[in-house]
């Protein structure tokens, strides 16, 4: 077999496609690790539809749970932008007074970061983005 690999008029390409009749009928193929296991996933080798609908609610539930979660966004320290750079983007993007932007623009300053705001995860990637646009680091994390 390694003879074969390493002899000169070995082909790396792939072996032809089975040929498909012209009635437009596919050629019947052997099962599939998504077949033997179900669509879902699950060891059980279960149809996709035999889930009960208790089930399936649940996982719809699960993930709207994740997503109701709050986020907080974060702003990092940098050498670049200005503190008053920093506290006009902060008052702009959120509607913050001009206090609590310069006191979150302090924390930043001073600890390194900040917490400027809590939000569901959406709004929060949202918030991200407009940071990043505005030059400043950022990132978000689950509260």
């Amino acid at each position: 077999m390694i003879r074969d690999l390493l002899s000169p008029n070995a082909s790396f390409l792939p072996a032809r496609a089975a040929h498909r009749p012209r009635d437009g009928h596919r050629p019947a193929r052997s099962a599939t690790a998504v077949d033997r296991c179900g669509a879902r996933g699950d060891a059980s080798g279960g149809d996709a539809d035999s889930a009960s609908p208790e089930e399936e609610l649940g996982v719809e539930v699960a993930v709207e749970e994740r997503l109701d979660r709050n986020w907080n966004v974060i702003v990092w320290n940098d050498p670049v932008n200005l503190m008053t750079y920093v506290t006009y983007v902060i008052q702009r993007l959120f509607g913050y007074s001009l206090e609590k932007a310069t006191k979150l623009m302090l924390e930043v300053h001073n600890l390194g970061k900040s917490v400027v705001a809590t939000v569901p995860r959406e709004k929060a990637e949202y918030f991200v983005g407009r940071l990043h646009g505005f030059g400043l680091q950022a990132t978000l994390e689950q509260s």
